[in-house]
């Protein structure tokens, strides 16, 4: 067993690009969540990205270094699980190489940003998300197995399979939430509201998670005000 430490609450300002731990944190934990299928992509991006994991990882490309057979037993280190099968190996290593070689000159930290400038534009990224069985869900007209997503937008409901976001749940939107040992909810809506309740052992988390934003949102909001009156 290994305690593994993640970033958890994530703002849609500026990459801190001089904070170097902070950056390779981010870079580690974006690497994972892409490979892992949290951030689901096309092949396009994922080739993208493992041009640039190979940057990282290896420095420029070099031809006697990057031969034919160097990457093949590693694909899954660079390719989501759910991609790789319709290509095999060597052209997963062909594509990644062409990538690869475009990125000569870039240093370690100057790659993890721009792996973390490509992620941070999709709509999960920085969410958390847990598994959670949707119990009013034909009342709601959504499926019964669902992913419940939290950032710093608000709440997400997504698919299990393919993280496609079904409704999304600003914070301004979000009028209460609660838990208990096995459940959650939540009411949205500002004119005319709606319950949302799961079965999840994770409700505390989901609640903290929720908190955390709101604590830190408002303490940007009440930073801000203060400035605009200076």
């Amino acid at each position: 067993a290994r305690f593994v430490f993640k970033y958890r609450i994530f703002l849609r300002e500026s990459l801190p690009v001089d904070d170097e731990a902070l950056i390779h944190m981010l870079y580690i934990q974006a690497v994972s969540d892409v490979i892992n299928g949290n951030y689901r992509c096309v092949q396009e991006d994922a080739v993208a990205l493992a041009g640039i994991q190979m940057q990282v990882n290896f420095g420029d490309h070099k031809d006697a270094t990057h031969v034919p057979g160097f990457l093949q037993s590693k694909i899954h280190q660079y390719i989501p699980g759910y991609l790789v099968r319709p290509n095999p190996p060597d052209q997963w290593e062909r594509l990644i190489y062409q990538e690869h070689i475009q990125l000569t000159g870039h240093s370690k930290r100057e790659a993890e940003v721009r792996y973390l400038e490509h992620v941070s534009k999709w709509y999960l990224y920085g969410a958390t998300m847990w598994k959670v069985k949707l119990t009013n869900a034909v009342e709601m007209k959504l499926p019964d197995d669902l992913l419940l997503a939290v950032n710093c937008d608000g709440i997400m409901l997504l698919t299990e399979d393919t993280r496609e976001q079904l409704m999304q749940h600003s914070f301004s939107d979000i009028y209460s939430w609660a838990y208990r040992h096995s459940a959650f909810a939540f009411v949205s809506g500002t004119v005319s509201k709606q319950k949302f309740q799961f079965e999840t052992r994770s409700g505390k988390e989901i609640a903290n998670t929720l908190q955390a934003y709101v604590n830190v949102l408002m303490s940007l909001y009440s930073t801000r005000a203060d400035t605009n009156k200076k």
